[in-house]
């Protein structure tokens, strides 16, 4: 599964260069994220009193906080101080546990190696996934299939120990991402609904206080994290912009083989790989899917019905609400902390994941009605399955290595206790570029910054982003004064030609002082305000 996802991730990835390449974007506001966590577990600050958004508090619930999944790459940020190769490490292995994980929940039901694999690769490496590949607190979805999986075995003898079982990894997808949380959530809900219904109740007493127990004891550990978040939801319409329909799960990528075929034939246009609503589920899955119908009669495949359900239900939540409000997700909106679900077509997710399972059994019954073709169906699905999928020609390329300023650093040195990287990038088009002076601070023991990023803007960083614009007038001095800002860094390279313009009247002024240079970077100190 690690060599899958090297070959699937590798328009997005560049393995030539693992600990020094990585894209502007989501991905490096990860990076940061991840090595915040481990800065923050090795005693060095609060969880959430990030350096972004300076001087504002509890900076990291403006996005999403991964404590889980930044407490298991602590250690490579211990060892390394480089966030770049975390990031790289974690994003390549995430879909690989995923896999794995898939495997292990099919093949608990079908004893068939072959179709569990191709269940693996079908959830692991789907569109949503190669999508979402920069989005760890999207890929890192293992805990679904293997929490469904240690449920049933708890459910079937109800011990501490599988009880434990299911709980352990449950509650880390939990602290992994909220969107993953309340997917598993509705997930185990059902589940144990089926259960309820279709096993035998017997020690139902023994499973009611197990269940009250674990409860509460993951609302403890949970809570904490989740308290910074509440009351917080989505933008007006941002639900319904970022939501799927049909031709969303139907229709392949334009950066797929297959995309680029339909679109050659002139049969549809393919879908843009951007954005939320590219979910193509592949017409091999599809195809697999409806294989399985046939196997309702098994013990594996009486399971058909709960997966259909789920499947539909989870692409009907994708679909986002409706102006009559009546919509399942308008419904499920009113429950709390719902209302942050901002992009509706992640329920996709879980369509994956009834997918992958209904894959498994329909190759079971292939295999089993065409026995003379058997040791090769499972290969050449699973190659089909991964084929339409694959990304060919990733508009974005693959990561160039890239040396992180030193500035950052020089400013630590120099005693900043709150530095401003220029040109700021708030509220334009270009803002997710703020994501690469995180990544940079990562170097300084992460100095305190004004730039941020993330889900909700705090007003104070949109104020001082709009008062960077007149930099370097008198006017921009008295802000960053007002916000406690100390040192300026300042990217030439990303003004252009008026970065020596700009230079020249620092040196004019009498707000700012050069401090030194390095290229085409420049560090300046605030002036103190003259008597």
């Amino acid at each position: 599964m690690v060599v899958i996802a090297a070959v699937m991730l590798s328009p997005f990835t560049n393995l030539s260069a693992f600990d020094s390449a990585l894209h502007s974007g989501d991905g490096r506001v990860q990076a940061w994220v991840l090595a915040w966590i481990g800065h923050a577990l090795g005693g060095d600050a609060r969880l959430f009193d990030a350096n972004m958004f300076h001087p504002t508090r509890a900076a990291l619930a403006h996005t999403d906080h991964m404590v889980a999944l930044g407490a298991l790459g602590a250690p490579i940020w211990w060892a390394t101080g480089n966030a770049i190769l975390e990031f790289n490490i974690l994003q390549l292995l995430g879909p690989a546990c995923s896999a794995y994980a898939m495997f292990v929940l099919a093949h608990s039901w079908t004893r068939d190696v072959p179709a569990s694999i191709v269940a693996g690769v079908t959830y692991a490496f789907s569109s949503f996934v190669l999508l979402h590949n920069a989005h760890l607190n999207l890929t890192w979805n293992g805990g679904l299939p293997l929490t469904i999986w240690a449920l049933e075995r708890w459910w079937a003898r109800p011990t501490w120990p599988r009880l434990a079982g299911w709980w352990l990894p449950a509650v880390f997808t939990a602290l992994v991402s909220w969107y993953l949380a309340l997917m598993l959530g509705l997930l185990v809900f059902t589940w144990l609904l089926w259960l309820a219904l279709t096993r035998e109740r017997g020690d139902m007493p023994t499973r009611l206080v197990q269940l009250a127990a674990s409860g509460l004891l993951a609302a403890a550990i949970i809570l904490p994290f989740l308290a910074p978040y509440l009351g917080r939801g989505s933008e007006t319409g941002e639900a319904a912009a970022l939501a799927a329909d049909w031709r969303s799960y139907l229709v392949p990528s334009e950066h797929t083989v297959v995309g680029r075929a339909l679109a050659a034939r002139g049969y549809t246009a393919p879908q843009g790989i951007w954005g939320e609503r590219t979910v193509f589920l592949g017409w091999t899955s599809l195809a697999l899917a409806a294989c399985a119908m046939a196997t309702v009669r098994f013990t594996a495949g009486r399971r058909v019905p709960l997966l259909a359900a789920i499947g539909l239900t989870a692409m009907a939540l994708s679909f986002g609400p409706s102006t009559a409000g009546l919509a399942p997700f308008d419904l499920l909106s009113l429950l709390p902390g719902v209302g942050g679900f901002r992009a509706t077509a992640r329920f996709a997710l879980l369509v994956t994941f009834a997918s992958a399972l209904l894959c498994a059994m329909g190759v079971v019954w292939l295999r089993e009605r065409f026995r003379s073709a058997a040791p090769a169906l499972a290969p050449v699905c699973a190659a089909l399955i991964l084929g339409e999928v694959f990304v060919v020609d990733f508009p974005g390329g693959r990561p160039q290595p890239q040396a992180i300023p030193e500035l950052y650093r020089l400013a630590r040195q120099d005693n900043a206790t709150g530095v401003v990287a220029l040109p700021m990038y708030a509220g334009e088009p270009q803002w997710f570029l703020e994501g690469d002076y995180l990544l940079y601070s990562t170097t300084a023991d992460f100095v305190p910054l004004v730039n941020g990023i993330g889900r909700w803007i705090p007003g104070e960083y949109l104020a001082a982003g709009e008062a960077t614009r007149t930099f370097p007038s008198a006017e921009t001095a008295a802000a960053l004064r007002l916000y406690r800002v100390t040192h300026v860094l300042f990217h030439g390279d990303r003004y252009g030609k008026d970065a020596e313009t700009l230079l020249e009247r620092v040196r004019q002024g009498r707000d700012f002082s050069v401090v030194t240079s390095r290229g085409s970077d420049t560090l300046l100190r605030v002036n103190p305000r003259a008597p």
